[in-house]
């Protein structure tokens, strides 16, 4: 496990905040057309209800445990994973732990 500088932390936690904005914005975005879909009148409101519910107590809960609870190189080898960063907007002194995290060669 890779020891990281003052410099680095700061570097680290700046890129978890950018993934975990990037994250929630794309999960809102589903959510969003679940609203798109009952102003349609294709789902109702109970329906609307349970999606918000679901989302609420299963995705954006899973997100706020991984960027804000997880440690920063797990949370950046999640994000990397999941396409929400590129490995090039890490800093290359900081990419080893995290790419063996994200088991990336």
């Amino acid at each position: 496990m890779q020891q990281f500088t003052k410099s680095q932390k700061k570097h680290l936690r700046k890129m978890v905040g950018i993934a975990y904005k990037r994250h929630l914005e794309k999960a809102l975005a589903k959510l969003q057309q679940e609203f798109k879909s009952w102003n349609e009148g294709a789902i109702n409101v109970w329906e609307l209800n349970q999606k918000i519910h679901e989302y609420h107590n299963g995705l954006s809960r899973d997100l706020y445990k991984m960027y804000v609870l997880a440690k920063p190189d797990i949370a950046l080898a999640f994000a990397l994973n999941n396409h929400i960063l590129d490995l090039g907007e890490i800093r290359e002194d900081c990419r080893s732990d995290i790419k063996r995290l994200a088991g990336i060669k």
